[in-house]
């Protein structure tokens, strides 16, 4: 589990989950390849392209690999909605990708 920071806003504890994901950018109609960091019961952090026109508030769809983790089973192999609730735009500029 990754201890929480002065920012977390999570209400669930995170957990490293690294893994190759689709994401599905619902306001393009574009799919992106992107790379999950960690999740939690609230949410997941992920690496996606530069290129990818990912704002706060938009809807996006995560295809997630099948995976053996005993707290996240029921999301093994399944795609899961969401709303994109923080962009990095540090991380655009030093890395090439946003967060």
């Amino acid at each position: 589990m990754v201890a929480p920071t002065r920012s977390e806003r999570r209400r669930t504890a995170r957990f490293p989950f690294t893994a190759s994901v689709e994401l599905h950018h619902g306001p393009s109609r574009r799919h992106f390849h992107a790379r999950s960091t960690d999740v939690s019961g609230g949410g997941m952090r992920m690496w996606i392209p530069a290129t990818a026109p990912v704002r706060v508030g938009q809807s996006v769809r995560v295809e997630l690999p099948e995976f053996d983790l005993p707290h996240l089973t029921p999301l093994s192999g399944q795609a899961v909605t969401g709303t994109v609730v923080h962009v990095d735009r540090d991380a655009l500029l030093t890395t090439g990708r946003r967060a």
